[in-house]
């Protein structure tokens, strides 16, 4: 086993802590579902077969597989702050809907008090 399947057997583990935390949470959506199950197919290919890896990185025209797996260490990064912002608009939208509505019983609350 060199380092690189090494690196590939605990990635592959952490992807499998990534499954267990979102379905003890039931909040995956099928693209989710879907890039999980192939990163986690690529992996079990690439720490299998490491040859296979050559492929791979013939498909993105780069010279060394590193490249590829900082280019997708990118966009996986990009997208997981995509979500984490969309997540905090809206609740951020559900707070302030949630303080109207509160504000607007306690002005009706005190106006039939009165």
């Amino acid at each position: 086993m060199n380092l690189l399947q090494l690196f590939f057997i605990v990635s592959w583990f952490i992807l499998v802590l990534i499954w267990y935390d979102f379905l003890k949470k039931r909040r995956l959506t099928i693209f989710q579902i879907f890039i999980l199950m192939l990163a986690g197919v690529a992996l079990v290919v690439f720490t299998v077969y490491p040859p296979s890896l050559h492929y791979f990185w013939k498909l993105f025209w780069v010279s060394r597989w590193a490249y590829v797996l900082i280019y997708l260490s990118i966009i996986f990064l990009t997208y997981m702050l995509i979500n984490v912002l969309n997540k905090v608009e809206e609740n951020r939208q559900t707070n302030t809907k949630i303080i109207r509505e509160m504000a607007f019983l306690e002005f009706k609350f005190r106006n039939e008090n009165k």
